[in-house]
């Protein structure tokens, strides 16, 4: 492909905005040239941002996929159980892909679009993005070259931010493993995935304990309000915990973009 390499993007929210945004750090290297998504907002933002033509500005991504192949590359960064369906047209249009993680908490999904990708000119890649960095890039060099022996057993944790784990786990996108991924793999599959690549081995077995205990009715605490509209404009005034505050731009943000139907206050 010659530079600059065209994008066009299929779901315009945190993740398909951070990749758009490499443009202004390499601006010779690509180009997003077409975007969808189902708000129209962030279609508008996209637009003013990259200086979309009107015409490749759409309402969804089954939208831009109805047309002619529109970029070299096409970003699939819709909801989780949405990947496959729209990466596989666009595979066949010749789309290469760059697909956001996971690809599917479907397993037969993910054997459908390894044997389709096998047919099409196309490449794809999954975003698991921390193979790229420089850290794990150092410790891979370290552990390849036996300097410390061999690994026999690691220990890890998945420390999931109280305002992450409350906005996008409990009440945000990802609250409904039945509608989207369970968190296992929607959060961990980063984790599954670096070390499998560290250490060159694929895992045997792997186990998941969790519960809902905490996030019931009966557990709530005696103050605690309805999550209403009315409750957050009552709340806003005088906490700094509510879904609206805590989504705003502080060190410990979580992503307005990922969370229906709340929108981001200025940082205090």
């Amino acid at each position: 492909m010659k530079a600059p390499i065209t994008f066009a993007i299929a779901g315009f929210g945190d993740r398909g905005s951070t990749y758009a945004s490499m443009q202004k750090l390499f601006p010779d290297r690509m180009k997003v040239v077409a975007v969808a998504d189902i708000n129209p907002e962030k279609v508008q933002k996209a637009k003013e941002l990259y200086g979309i033509k009107d015409e490749l500005c759409f309402t969804s991504a089954e939208e831009m996929l109805a047309q002619d192949k529109l970029a070299d590359v096409m970003v699939v960064s819709t909801m989780d159980r949405q990947h496959v369906n729209h990466a596989i047209p666009a595979l066949e249009k010749g789309y290469n892909i760059l697909m956001e993680k996971p690809i599917s908490p479907d397993l037969q999904e993910c054997k459908r679009i390894i044997e389709v990708a096998k047919h099409c000119p196309g490449k794809i890649i999954v975003c698991h993005v921390l193979r790229y960095t420089t850290f794990y890039n150092t410790l891979k060099s370290i552990l390849d070259s036996k300097k410390i022996g061999d690994v026999v057993s690691v220990c890890a944790n998945e420390n999931v931010g109280y305002w992450h784990q409350a906005h996008s786990f409990v009440r945000g996108n990802w609250r409904n493993s039945d509608q989207t991924s369970p968190m296992i793999l929607q959060k961990c599959c980063h984790d599954m995935d670096i070390y499998t690549w560290l250490l060159g081995k694929k895992c045997k077995a792997i186990s998941s304990v969790g519960d809902t205990h905490l996030f019931k009715k009966e557990s709530a605490h005696r103050r605690a309000q309805r999550r209403t509209a009315s409750a957050a404009a009552k709340r806003r005034k005088t906490a700094s915990s509510t879904p609206r505050r805590s989504t705003s731009r502080t060190p410990q943000r979580a992503s307005a973009t990922a969370i229906r139907g709340w929108r981001a206050l200025p940082a205090a």
